[in-house]
């Protein structure tokens, strides 16, 4: 089984804590591209967050059924994340831009 430190746990615990600082600063979301698959976090469409409480339907699936694809990416700045436009299933572009934490790449070729 491969870690994210390449260490035991022993050796981690004896003095080296900086270890899974550094291996935990790598870990970040991989850009998606124009093409890419995706769902869409239900958080992501105010309307289902208007009409739904967390307590009663946390039980419901985190992810859109439906898979989109990636149609244009905008540049990060300093101030600002990469956005995403997407293409809906049924190839009509849709009329917000997405940020990377409400999207979800998946791969197509897993059935």
């Amino acid at each position: 089984m491969a870690t994210t430190t390449k260490q035991t746990p022993q050796e981690v615990h004896s003095g080296q804590e900086h270890a899974v600082k550094n291996a935990r600063s790598e870990i970040k979301a991989r850009a998606l591209r124009v093409g890419n698959s995706v769902r869409v976090a239900r958080r992501a469409l105010s309307n289902w967050r208007k009409t739904r409480q967390l307590k009663k339907y946390s039980f419901m699936k985190q992810w859109l059924y439906e898979v989109f694809k990636v149609a244009e990416v905008t540049r990060p700045s300093k101030t600002k994340a990469s956005m995403y436009k997407l293409l809906g299933p049924d190839g009509k572009l849709l009329d917000r831009w997405f940020i990377r934490q409400d999207l979800l790449k998946i791969d197509r070729g897993r059935g």
